[in-house]
């Protein structure tokens, strides 16, 4: 914060959850919710964590290939889930980095968009790139889908305070008021910021 005081322009923080120490269960949760506290009053500051979930699988020994996520890797899964927890109320985690961006038959890709649709599933927003053939299909995963923003919209425009429950726009899954909001939110967010597919 004191260099903000004194800097004509505002200058902004990206911490990155890469240590070695966080990866044992027994000190994993004191930790990170140190880690949390100790960020609070910067908050401002941070437009986005960033994960690294390569150091983290370096320290186990471990790599996956282009056709397995990072989610088929239960111990690294684990703090994945365990850092989302933690700081899913006051920041923005962008999912770990992506490493593979050529082949011979563009597998990588069908692999990056299968863990960004994992990173979403499991609260992340955003995804960590390399490379810049990862940009265009990076981009094109975060923008919201047809279906799903229509039935966000329907859900943050329930005009009717006791009717909470209705069919989808599709007619094919619920959308409830009191669960879905904060999914809703999100959707009409990705889709202002990165468009609709």
């Amino acid at each position: 914060m004191k260099i903000n005081q004194t800097s004509e322009k505002k200058i902004y923080m990206l911490p990155i959850l890469e240590s070695l120490d966080i990866i044992p269960l027994s000190t994993r949760a004191v930790l990170l919710s140190s880690i949390r506290e100790k960020l609070i009053p910067y908050k401002p500051y941070v437009l986005n964590m960033r994960v690294g979930g390569n150091d983290l699988c370096h320290a186990l020994g471990i790599r996956r290939n282009a056709n397995e996520t990072i989610y088929h890797i239960r111990p690294i899964s684990n703090i994945l889930s365990d850092i989302v927890t933690t700081f899913f109320e006051d920041f923005v985690i962008s999912g770990p980095v992506w490493e593979y961006f050529a082949d011979e038959n563009n597998n990588w890709q069908s692999g990056l968009e299968a863990e960004i649709r994992m990173d979403f599933l499991n609260g992340f927003i955003g995804k960590t790139i390399i490379h810049p053939n990862q940009i265009q299909i990076v981009n094109h995963c975060l923008k919201a889908n047809q279906h799903d923003l229509d039935d966000a919209l329907k859900i943050l425009t329930f005009s009717d305070p006791l009717l909470q429950v209705s069919k989808s726009s599709a007619g094919t899954r619920m959308n409830e008021i009191k669960t879905h909001t904060n999914w809703a939110k999100k959707q009409v967010l990705l889709a202002y910021i990165h468009g609709v597919k």
